[in-house]
């Protein structure tokens, strides 16, 4: 009875270890799902870095005010704009913001399902061994009839 309860409590942890809430596998992909989102963040880090130089320039430098007018078609008072064929314009860069990251649910093997696993162990464990007990309990029986069988004819 004993080894029963112990067979079905080591099929619970071990269930429980690697498979459960807290286990390897759930544990394993939250570690994946940190790398996906380290990633993630240091993009958005380098998007927000260039928006903060742009930013600081078109403050600050009359030189990128101007390239940037030109570039969304804006001209001093008393320039004449000369568009000429061919020849491709200079189009404003359109920043990226970055993309979501959406996250998966993490599957594990819940604490209900891994106590009915253990529980069920036990049980299977606890009936072969009644099996096994019977068993040779019946080949006692047999061995024992046998021998008085063949003791009663000498």
């Amino acid at each position: 009875f004993l080894l029963s309860i112990s067979i079905g409590v080591l099929a619970y942890v071990l269930i429980v270890v690697f498979a459960g809430p807290d286990g390897v596998w759930a544990y394993n992909q939250l570690s994946e799902q940190k790398n996906i989102l380290s990633i993630n963040v240091e993009k958005v880090q380098k998007i927000n870095d260039n928006l903060y130089l742009d930013h600081k320039a078109l403050e600050n430098d009359v030189g990128m005010i101007t390239s940037r007018a030109r570039n969304l078609g804006f001209i001093y008072e008393g320039e004449k704009l000369i568009k000429i064929n061919g020849i491709a314009e200079n189009s404003v860069s359109v920043y990226d913001t970055g993309s979501a990251v959406k996250l998966s649910e993490i599957s594990y093997v819940s604490e209900e399902i891994c106590k009915l696993l253990g529980l069920a162990c036990f049980l299977m464990s606890l009936s072969i061994f009644c099996l096994v007990d019977l068993k040779s309990k019946n080949r006692l029986k047999t061995v024992a009839v046998a021998t008085s069988v063949f003791s009663d004819y000498k």
